[in-house]
């Protein structure tokens, strides 16, 4: 397995004067020559609380957005109730705004428009490396305490959270939610043949659809650090750096407790998940803690059938709630 790269030794940490954001968040920023300016936010900081790192998922998003009908946000947790025990850090994305006020009459979750440094700079060792810089400088200005240092990662996120686990020697929890285990550029692999077998495409054009994959991924492969060519709505760069180690090979690295979660219904993530269930096993490695909801989706909503058809129900705090009482019970 690649090793990660080292975090570099000079690393600048300003604290902004503990800029007070909305939502009772303070900004901070860290710097170093490899990752430029990172700016954090942390709310319920207290030398006694565990460190909660949360990393969100792909796209140039904001954490928060103001909408007309309220404040919008791509964080899945209730941050009232989680910082009454924990302190919160959350990360901007390169050159990504933390609250949106510019866009309140657009549905929230829309592709936004990447801004170059955003573009130029998202890597998988960009997000790995600027969170254990957040870890590093959280703990060494006891805004939190070190005997608990949980990195949760949602989406894209609970890929990083694994390479952070690996780099921060520090992290002592890691929980992943709807990420995956193998080489991403392996699920439209896995989606084309499971449409072939569904019946949605013929043998012959599902291997067509494979054969032009492979096309694309030699491209890909070819020109790892390009950040002007594009593929599914990200740079060239950031799909290569993605699979440079795969999450399952940072995870078997690991022996501090992994809570995995997975919606029966997020057909790529949770495919590739039991893979690394299996691969726990294979090593008898007994740190793996797996949990499926059969019936959700990647966004954790539950698909209930009635008489009319599917209804869609919101579940994410109540599997945030049990994640939570797993990390509590492992002290």
């Amino acid at each position: 397995m690649k090793s990660l790269l080292p975090l570099l030794c000079l690393i600048t940490c300003v604290a902004l004067g503990q800029k007070l954001m909305p939502n009772g968040f303070k900004q901070y920023t860290v710097t170093s020559a490899e990752t430029g300016t990172v700016n954090f936010y942390v709310k319920g900081d207290g030398a006694d609380k565990p460190l909660l790192l949360y990393l969100d998922g792909s796209g140039a998003y904001p954490l928060f957005q103001k909408m007309k009908q309220g404040m919008a946000s791509t964080v899945m947790l209730n941050l009232k109730k989680v910082t009454e025990k924990y302190c919160v850090a959350l990360i901007s994305k390169p050159g990504v705004a933390f609250i949106d006020s510019t866009h309140t009459e657009d549905s929230f979750g829309g592709q936004p428009e990447e801004p170059e440094i955003y573009r130029k700079t998202l890597s998988l060792d960009w997000r790995a490396t600027s969170a254990s810089m957040v870890v590093d400088y959280v703990l060494k200005n006891k805004l939190a305490s070190a005997k608990q240092v949980a990195v949760l990662g949602f989406s894209e996120g609970a890929q990083v959270a694994p390479a952070v686990a690996v780099k921060n020697k520090k992290v002592t929890h890691l929980l992943c939610f709807g990420g995956n285990g193998l080489n991403h550029l392996f699920d439209p692999i896995i989606q084309t043949r499971l449409k072939m077998h569904s019946g949605q495409y013929t043998p012959e054009q599902a291997q067509y659809k494979i054969d032009s994959l492979m096309t694309d991924y030699k491209d890909i492969y070819a020109n790892p650090q390009s950040t002007e060519q594009q593929w599914w709505g990200h740079s060239y760069k950031r799909w290569s750096s993605f699979d440079s180690h795969t999450p399952v090979e940072n995870l078997l690295t690991l022996n501090i407790p992994i809570y995995l979660v997975n919606g029966g219904l997020d057909e790529n993530p949770v495919l590739s998940s039991d893979y690394i269930q299996l691969a726990f096993i294979r090593a008898g490695k007994n740190n793996l803690t797996r949990k499926v909801y059969p019936n959700y989706d990647h966004q954790l909503n539950e698909h209930v059938k009635n008489g009319e058809g599917v209804q869609v129900v919101p579940r994410y705090r109540e599997v945030m709630d049990a994640a939570f009482a797993w990390l509590e019970s492992k002290g």
